[in-house]
């Protein structure tokens, strides 16, 4: 089964003089019929003006993933080290017991994210920063895996991702990238107990019979086998999360 959030469908709310689009129900965005994705909480698109900060005052029991569409960004966290992060670089806050005024500024020219929110299988774990820099192998058409709770998947127990290797999640659960040239495909297996949501940044692709454009997102249930097909050079993100929310 897969469902199209249309672009023009989703919600917004204000933070700071920042308008941010929201996938999911967020802050005084509230619509019953887009709470959450699984363990998949929230994904909100933020296009930051220069010199523009969004900000969070408290979380806790979150993992929090910013990946930078365009632009730089400069990540500062009560508990860790200031942070510079260019496009395609991946932040990630595992929150646990609680962190304090996260803050995201953007550089000179101005910058956009995704922001990404995980419910964790576990409460009150360590707080963490991660950083995962951005790789050419990335974007070689197949989905490669940016962070994952998997141990299979290898990731690294670091504060900076620098072979390639994904970053570390609080829950069974992988964010991915590819980025396709017109008329490839990209194809992901996975269970069909675990849900999936296709965030399409631009151009456009098939889903068996379904066309997700840019700017528009796909939530993909009970499918084992994802296939992919670019009309046009497409560069998109894909979560696989548990469908239970702990």
């Amino acid at each position: 089964m897969i469902t199209v959030r249309k672009a023009e469908t989703l919600g917004t709310t204000a933070s700071d003089g920042i308008t941010i689009k929201c996938h999911f129900s967020f802050s005084d965005y509230h619509d019953a019929n887009y709470i959450h994705d699984g363990q998949l909480r929230v994904v909100n698109q933020i296009a930051l003006a220069p010199g523009q900060r969004y900000h969070l005052r408290h979380e806790e029991n979150v993992d929090i993933l910013t990946w930078v569409q365009s632009g730089k960004i400069f990540s500062e966290t009560d508990f860790f080290s200031d942070e510079t992060l260019s496009e395609a670089d991946l932040h990630i806050l595992s929150t646990g017991e609680g962190c304090n005024n996260m803050t995201w500024t953007a550089g000179t020219t101005g910058a956009s994210l995704i922001q990404i929110w995980m419910i964790p299988d576990c409460e009150n774990a360590t707080r963490e920063q991660t950083v995962r820099l951005s790789e050419a192998s990335d974007r070689d058409g197949s989905f490669h895996i940016l962070a994952s709770g998997f141990p299979e998947d290898d990731p690294e127990d670091d504060v900076s991702i620098d072979d390639n290797a994904p970053a570390t999640l609080r829950l069974r659960a992988r964010l991915m990238i590819s980025e396709l040239p017109a008329g490839e495909s990209a194809e992901y297996i996975t269970s069909s107990e675990r849900e999936m949501y296709l965030l399409v940044i631009a151009g456009s692709v098939s889903i068996a019979n379904t066309t997700v454009m840019g700017g528009e997102a796909a939530a993909i249930h009970k499918m084992e086998r994802l296939l992919v097909t670019a009309h046009e050079k497409t560069l998109m993100l894909l979560a696989d999360i548990p469908s239970d929310v702990s």
